[in-house]
């Protein structure tokens, strides 16, 4: 865990992703050839290694994304329409 206990917050974009620490912010462009993962590791491995996993934040700016979200979100409240 980083003794600091800073966080580390990655956006998975459509065609790149962000990667912010406290002292600055990386950007890398996707390689559609790699899972996500496999990608993020590959470029980012040793600022993630930085950080436990209660300490990493990831959230999706890719499109569909945020819909994704909301739908999981109203499913799990049992939202009702009108």
């Amino acid at each position: 865990m980083n003794p600091c206990h800073e966080k580390l917050l990655i956006d998975i974009g459509s065609t790149y992703f962000k990667v912010s620490t406290p002292d600055h912010i990386e950007q890398h462009f996707r390689d559609f050839n790699k899972e996500i993962l496999d990608d993020l590791v590959h470029k980012c491995g040793t600022t993630l290694e930085r950080y436990g996993k209660d300490d990493i934040h990831i959230c999706s700016s890719a499109n569909g994304g945020l819909s994704t979200l909301i739908i999981g979100l109203t499913h799990s409240l049992k939202w009702t329409p009108k």
